[in-house]
């Protein structure tokens, strides 16, 4: 599980014990809930396995097919219910670093990087003076600042739902 998720072998055995938890809440709930980060990549994982049906029926006592991720507000409930349940069974919210956040998602890693990597590319040319480029600069600044906020507008969608 390390090597596909891209973590050390001491956290591995961390999201080992979030996926079991998944797997216990999944059983004990009669709505779908929804992981997500790395104990979503942990249950795909797992669903790759050709044993992966008959474990779920034999240990669990239920069907739980992988599914795509839903999308939109049905993905946000899934991930509530997940959280809420998650809260009660345990005694706290879960991890954010195993189970994304369940219920509040900031805008990813690529959003944030493509809005720095605009702002610095626009800003150097703005600092060309002398030629047409600063314009250039001027639009580029201007439309990373509009890309930052649908951005924001999508996290805060995304939260909501």
């Amino acid at each position: 599980m390390a090597q596909f998720c891209g973590i050390p072998d001491k956290k591995a055995k961390t999201l080992e014990l979030e996926y079991r938890r998944f797997l216990y809440l999944s059983a004990r709930v009669s709505q779908r809930i929804e992981p997500d980060a790395l104990v979503r990549m942990a249950w795909t994982l797992h669903a790759r396995h050709p044993e992966y049906t008959a474990f779920c029926r034999d240990t669990l006592g239920i069907d739980l097919p992988h599914r795509p991720m839903p999308q939109g507000a049905a993905f946000g409930a899934a991930r509530l219910r997940a959280r809420d349940q998650y809260a009660a069974e345990f005694g706290a919210p879960p991890p954010a670093s195993f189970w994304g956040g369940c219920g509040a998602r900031l805008p990813g890693k690529l959003d944030l990087g493509v809005t720095a990597a605009l702002f610095v590319f626009g800003s150097l040319i703005i600092s060309l003076a002398g030629s047409p480029w600063p314009y250039l600069g001027g639009a580029i600044v201007l439309g990373t600042a509009v890309h930052a906020v649908f951005v924001g507008a999508r996290a805060l969608r995304r939260q909501r739902a």
